[in-house]
């Protein structure tokens, strides 16, 4: 699979101080994957207190990964066939006890202090909208994440470090608390938002089966068939399962797409969290109709100021060669 890939500046959107960036990276079968860097801005909310629930996002000002689609590359003109990934949050989010909502990514309450995209080492020109091809992407990122609905109680600094190259996109995050937390009831890190339907097209299944492995290319320590779900609620069936699996990396993929999206998380040697992180999948309906698979990496801990969490995380989309039988 060739290793080049290409990066699309788009046009700064009205009131908005950044624009979105686009990188497509091959995913085999002539097809493209299309990650889509949005940057998001919405400004705080002083009318709502620590356990109101939001109602959209609000305290943000950062890049994060916002949906990923497959399709045709050609040139600098992209054809979408299906959308891979929803736009949920992919990244970190979290939730103390009592408060209304998570935060981080979509959740909002994060706010970037530093931003740098970097085309092959070279900072990336983002005033004028253009197309590039180059061998490696990279997004750093320093943001600080508050408390819910609390713009002057700052929770801790999230490093993040996106590095696409050949087929993957690589994240490294470091999470360092600045003020002691409340009790974290779930601290997700990654999640990933994966299609079971085509959103254009329900009676289209994108994936049938999720597979939670031990450790990054260990053993597959459950599986879980998500073919009975369609685009409604089936009466009967739970729709999280799977829930308290002790897993590093996910695999969902379709028998007849030939769609396979995987992600996973490593820790640094010694490190607590190893041991800590626990998976579960939502089967979500409505807009989403993806299969959710989360790896809850803190929920049950009380951070305290200097606390740092750190993981590595990947994801990759590829087109597998369907067999017919």
């Amino acid at each position: 699979m060739s290793s080049q890939l290409f990066v699309e500046v788009l046009p700064t959107k009205p009131g908005r101080r950044l624009p979105d960036v686009y990188a497509y990276l091959p995913a085999g079968r002539g097809y493209h994957v299309q990650y889509r860097f949005v940057y998001t801005y919405f400004p705080p909310r002083p009318e709502l207190g620590y356990s109101d629930r939001r109602k959209n996002t609000d305290n943000a000002d950062f890049y994060r990964l916002s949906e990923a689609y497959v399709g045709t590359l050609e040139g600098e003109s992209f054809t979408p066939a299906f959308r891979a990934l929803q736009s949920g949050e992919v990244s970190l989010a979290l939730r103390e006890d009592g408060a209304g909502d998570f935060v981080g990514g979509c959740h909002g309450d994060e706010r970037a202090e530093a931003i740098a995209f970097l085309l092959d080492g070279s900072p990336l020109y983002l005033e004028t909208p253009a197309f590039y091809a180059c061998r490696e992407l990279m997004l750093r990122q320093d943001t600080l994440i508050n408390r819910c609905h609390t713009p002057d109680y700052p929770l801790c600094r999230h490093r993040q470090v996106y590095r696409l190259t050949g087929d993957t996109v690589n994240l490294s995050q470091y999470v360092e608390w600045v003020n002691d937390a409340h009790l974290v009831t779930s601290a997700f890190m990654p999640m990933m938002t994966v299609q079971r339907l085509d959103p254009e097209n329900t009676d289209r299944r994108l994936t049938n089966t999720a597979e939670f492995f031990a450790r990054v290319g260990g053993e597959r320590v459950a599986v879980f068939d998500t073919t009975p779900y369609g685009p409604t609620p089936p009466e009967g069936l739970p729709t999280m399962v799977l829930e308290g699996t002790h897993a590093h990396a996910v695999r969902l993929s379709g028998r007849e797409s030939g769609l396979t999206c995987e992600c996973g998380i490593t820790f640094p040697e010694g490190s607590p969290l190893s041991d800590r992180v626990r998976c579960r999948l939502w089967l979500r309906f409505a807009r989403d109709l993806d299969s959710k698979a989360y790896f809850d990496i803190g929920g049950g801990t009380t951070p305290t100021a200097g606390t740092v969490w750190e993981g590595e995380v990947y994801y990759r989309i590829t087109m597998k060669e369907v067999t017919h039988q």
